[in-house]
């Protein structure tokens, strides 16, 4: 499987540019020496057992980690030379770094970027669907396809992901923060996963994405239907992490039920008491609802059986499992600031890049 790694953000990644690595095969061991050096002590401070959980069995470690090797064990370290294909432009009038795409596979990638360099992940990686995706590409309609089916079943696929997840958490700020895209394929082992890696108590949040209503097309099976997929939210030191509070626009409902009134100048407002005193909430002047962590106004982009209606301008490319520009813009508004790297190691259809 071929997976891209894009960066994304203005300030440039510490030390090591990646479009210049050499193919220096001591001084990559040399650094997986020192990254994995006291990788049991290392992995007891990292992977804390919850008090709560009492008496109760939990693995201390992420299912594949070697306690002399680390993930090592299964992906060895391949010091890859890396080329200039094309230069694009990404939201910018000038490309400059960081802002690049590159393709690849995103562990060797990942293993060459400089610790605590990035502020926010965002991933999107195969859900262990069992599928096969397929997509018509280009003008010569091109049959390309990739595979979500993993020889070594849930093991493996888990393996394959801790493997990555743990040079995530590497190269994350102590500020920073990560988005897992997943469905209820693997989501809650990933998140036991997680809880390991990232440590349980740095948990942020588990985000429902509920992405659209229950139609005849959906319907068949002996269950509910599926209409929603999760976001696992960690941060690498919670309550250090960034956050900025976002807000989503009143109802109608709830507009007309609470702000009653009209002044001179045809504003909406609302009394509320304040300390005793009754003062006026001006709608034009509210926010509006505080974000939960249920998010039901942002619509998928299609469903299996064909593509819902446009919603507003057309952003779809035909990648068959491309998000919403919406659904990115509000993770990355909510956890990073201007000039921020940010960075999605998998790409997918490029709706990070293009929101970033």
């Amino acid at each position: 499987m071929q997976i891209s790694c894009i960066i994304v953000g203005r300030n440039p990644i510490k030390n090591r540019q990646i479009s210049e690595l050499r193919n220096d095969t001591a001084t990559e061991r040399k650094l997986t020496r020192r990254r994995h050096a006291g990788t049991p002590s290392a992995a007891r401070e990292v992977l804390p057992r919850p008090a709560r959980f009492g008496n109760v069995p939990v693995e201390a470690e992420p299912k594949g980690w070697d306690r002399r090797q680390g993930f090592q064990k299964h992906y060895p370290s391949v010091s890859l030379p890396t080329q200039i294909i094309e230069r694009v432009k990404l939201g910018n009038e000038e490309p400059h770094e960081p802002n690049r795409l590159i393709w690849g596979d995103n562990l060797h990638i990942m293993r060459q970027i400089s610790n605590n360099s990035v502020d926010l992940i965002y991933i999107d990686p195969p859900f262990f669907s069992g599928r096969q995706y397929n997509v018509i590409w280009g003008d010569n309609n091109e049959l390309r396809s990739f595979d979500d089916i993993w020889e070594g079943g849930l093991d493996g696929y888990l393996i394959w992901l801790n493997a990555r997840l743990y040079e995530m958490k590497r190269i994350l700020k102590p500020t920073g923060s990560i988005y897992v895209h997943c469905d209820w394929h693997a989501s809650h082992y990933i998140k036991v996963e997680m809880d390991k890696i990232f440590g349980y108590e740095n948990m942020i949040d588990q985000i429902v994405w509920h992405y659209g209503t229950p139609s005849g097309g959906r319907s068949s099976g002996k269950k509910p239907v599926k209409v929603h997929d999760n976001l696992l939210v960690y941060a690498v030191n919670y309550a250090k992490h960034t956050y900025n509070k976002q807000f989503t626009p009143y109802s109608d409902k709830y507009v007309k039920d609470w702000f009653r009134h009209t002044d001179e100048d045809g504003r909406m407002y609302r009394t509320r008491s304040r300390k005793g005193v009754i003062v006026r909430q001006y709608l034009d002047e509210s926010p509006g609802v505080p974000l939960s962590n249920v998010w039901s106004d942002i619509m998928q982009l299609y469903g299996s059986a064909g593509w819902f209606a446009k919603m507003g301008t057309d952003e779809r490319i035909g990648y068959p499992t491309q998000k919403p520009e919406a659904l990115v813009e509000r993770i990355i508004k909510a956890s990073s600031n201007e000039g921020d790297v940010v960075a999605d190691m998998f790409v997918g259809g490029g709706t990070f890049a293009s929101v970033a």
